[in-house]
């Protein structure tokens, strides 16, 4: 393959022994590694996953659904 795709949480691929810098790299010095993340490769979120229930809580969006006084529904 020349191009990876991968959208996994931080780290995933490099625990797997999949990392671009390990095996890939030396496999296919041409790969072309694209890491998608919900929150980037650095700084106090990037451990986290980036679900689509994690960014609408984080932007404010739970706080508008459901119920006047109820709880918030996805």
């Amino acid at each position: 393959s020349d191009v990876l795709i991968e959208n996994y949480k931080h780290g995933t691929m490099e625990r797997w022994g999949l990392g671009y810098e390990g095996v890939l790299r030396e496999e296919n010095p041409g790969l072309i590694y694209a890491s998608i993340t919900g929150f980037g490769s650095t700084g106090p979120y990037a451990q986290l996953p980036g679900y689509d229930t994690v960014m609408e809580a984080m932007g404010g969006l739970m706080s508008i659904t459901g119920e006047p006084e109820g709880e918030p529904v996805m």
